[in-house]
């Protein structure tokens, strides 16, 4: 897989002016009953830290997500607050939104974090249970 052509996506984040930038591998045949990677950066680095992990991730079957967090990579840095807090109410509503686009509500997301992001994932599992891994 060349995760260089992978389209970026823009998501606007709600009660914001900023927008969180993401890129999808989309399903792989079969995966579509599989939980979805999501992997999230470190402060001080963008998505493509993930660059030699995602394709092997989407090798063995798995939809896979790369983000970029709050003013870092190509999401914008239009954010008053830049806490763990806030990047996991990002991941969040990155989760949902790529659930009511697949309306696949009960498919469930692996978190692949480092840095920061770690606790960012700690607040979206308190927040959304069982729908993370």
């Amino acid at each position: 897989m060349d995760l260089a052509n992978l389209p970026q996506q823009l998501l606007q984040l709600q009660g914001s002016t900023g927008h969180i930038s993401f890129d999808d591998t989309g399903d792989v045949d079969g995966s579509e009953n599989k939980p979805i990677f999501l992997c999230l950066p470190g402060i001080g680095d963008t998505r493509s830290s993930y660059r030699s992990l995602a394709p092997l991730l989407n090798g063995a079957g798995f939809r896979v997500l790369r983000s970029d967090i709050r003013g870092m990579g190509a999401s914008s840095a239009k954010f008053d607050d830049y806490s763990a807090e806030s990047v996991g109410k990002d991941i969040v509503e990155l989760i949902s939104h790529v659930r009511s686009l697949t309306g696949q509500r009960k498919r469930r997301f692996i978190l692949v974090t480092n840095s920061m992001t770690a606790a960012a994932a700690v607040y979206a599992a308190a927040e959304l249970g069982k729908k993370v891994i």
